[in-house]
């Protein structure tokens, strides 16, 4: 399911799947973003996170189908694609919306 996403533990057993997004700008954004365009996730900022490896928790139950979660992975990826490494770029984005 990466589709080129940096997952935390891309084996994991578990239905929460953190994906590594850098800082709080970018995260924050991403978050947005990703709920506007119908996927929820939570952001984990410091101090729950070190600081610059900040990352979004996507949570998975058994009523969520492949095709939801293909849906998911790919709207992640587009929005992650999207937004700017950096918070000076992020910023540059933000103020031309």
């Amino acid at each position: 399911m990466s589709l080129g996403l940096e997952i935390l533990d891309e084996d994991s057993s578990t239905p929460i799947i953190p994906i590594y997004t850098g800082s709080q700008l970018r995260t924050l954004v991403a978050c947005k973003i990703l709920y506007e365009r119908g996927v929820y996730v939570n952001p984990v900022l410091p101090p729950a996170s070190p600081e610059g490896e900040c990352l979004i928790r996507t949570s998975y139950t058994a009523t969520h189908t492949k095709v939801m979660m293909d849906e998911a992975a790919t709207i992640i990826c587009e929005v992650l694609a999207s937004i700017p490494e950096t918070d000076e770029d992020i910023m540059v984005m933000l103020s031309e919306q």
